[in-house]
């Protein structure tokens, strides 16, 4: 079974990491706006609505985000 996973993003602007494993997707953290983090996740070649969970380590704000948009 492979281990296939992409940084979406790492920072103290936001961090965020897809991670898969035998056809389940996980995102660990999401500390970006849902616009900017769709946008990257679809930019490495996987549909954002194809995520089967979002694991959050912490809710320091770089790791969690309900922001619309993000610079």
């Amino acid at each position: 079974m492979g281990v296939r996973f992409g940084s979406i993003a790492s920072g103290s602007a936001g961090n965020a990491l897809l991670v898969e494993v035998g056809g389940t997707r996980v995102m660990v953290d999401c500390g970006l706006g849902l616009a900017i983090a769709r946008e990257r996740i679809a930019q490495r070649g996987w549909e954002p609505e194809s995520i089967d969970a979002i694991l959050v380590t912490h809710e320091h704000g770089d790791h969690i985000s309900d922001r619309k948009a993000h610079v």
